[in-house]
């Protein structure tokens, strides 16, 4: 029985340090080996639909009842009761999806090189990052920030790929500085949502304060006032007001889609859910059409593909990380 536990426990673990690319080549090997081996307890784990379901049966169950019926039967002292918590807590995890159905919040990956610090989030991920000067960042999924270790006496210096939220500590004598392609976001006690993740199209969203705005190699600079968004794009800078719900839902968990484009409704998903999609039986000139509107705060994967799918009537397949829509 402990055995069988233990078994249960080690496939657990390669499953969770697969989801997070943590297997040795001899881990990947014996877990491809078990897969093979368990063709229908794989389909098992992989059946997202089911997930529902698992949460409604898991609400039921009287888990002291249980645990104590499990108790008696073994009764082999703490470490087999620590063996079968954890067991039983890792495959139920795995079974259920959770890893794949909601987005990650603590998996950044942190590099310091020469006193350079580089925060980066993967797809899925969404990170809150507290600076050396006490600065707050919301990191987006698909994004990274790097900055020195210990800002110099005359400036706070980030550099921003994709989409970050910052609550600025204020500094009179060091301006704080957002680096993202090539423009340049300086505050000194703020606010503000910056999305760079198209660098030729980039939003500057004031929540609070005041900014000024500059494009790389021009003197000109642009101040925003609270509830301005600047857009920013190779024909110069246009002001106009934004939904702050809409802006800064995603550092609260919550996607928003307002007449949404049809592919940055995916690009999001993707970005969200760590995971890939592939359209049938829709036309190119079809999906130009289609518009998203809809909002989703902490919901899984499958809740987000239901409620989409009966609203733009589609079907959809879930096979680990690629998501097939058949409209």
């Amino acid at each position: 029985m402990i055995q069988k536990v233990k078994d249960h426990l080690n496939v657990a673990k390669l499953f969770v340090n697969e989801i997070f690319g943590q297997n040795s080549d001899a881990n990947k090997e014996e877990l491809d080996q078990w897969k093979k081996d368990h063709n229908d307890a794989l389909k098992d784990i992989y059946n997202w639909d089911n997930y529902t379901q698992h949460q409604i049966n898991a609400s039921q169950i009287d888990t002291n009842k249980e645990w104590s019926r499990l108790e008696k039967k073994l009764n082999n002292g703490i470490h087999t009761r620590l063996i079968i918590r954890y067991a039983a807590a890792a495959v139920i995890l795995i079974a259920t999806g959770l890893f794949y159905f909601y987005p990650t919040t603590n998996q950044t990956m942190v590099v310091v090189d020469n006193n350079q610090v580089i925060k980066e989030n993967p797809r899925g991920v969404k990170s809150q990052i507290q600076l050396p000067d006490g600065t707050h960042v919301w990191l987006n999924s698909a994004s990274s920030i790097s900055y020195q270790n210990d800002f110099s006496d005359s400036v706070r210096l980030i550099t921003l790929k994709g989409e970050a939220y910052f609550e600025v500590v204020k500094d009179s004598i060091r301006p704080f500085i957002v680096k993202s392609g090539n423009i340049t976001t300086t505050a000194l006690g703020t606010a503000f949502n910056v999305n760079a993740f198209n660098e030729d199209n980039i939003q500057v969203s004031l929540h609070e304060g005041k900014v000024s705005l500059a494009k790389e190699n021009e003197l000109e600079t642009t101040i925003l006032l609270p509830g301005q968004q600047a857009n920013v794009n190779r024909s110069g800078f246009s002001i106009q007001t934004f939904d702050g719900e809409e802006v800064l839902a995603w550092k609260d968990g919550m996607i928003y889609f307002n007449n949404t484009d049809f592919e940055i409704m995916l690009s999001t998903l993707e970005k969200w859910y760590n995971v890939s999609f592939r359209i049938e039986r829709l036309t190119a000139e079809k999906r130009k059409q289609i518009k998203v509107t809809g909002k989703f705060k902490n919901q899984t994967l499958v809740n987000v593909l239901k409620l989409l799918g009966h609203s733009m009537h589609f079907e959809y397949t879930i096979d680990q990380k690629i998501v097939t829509l058949k409209f």
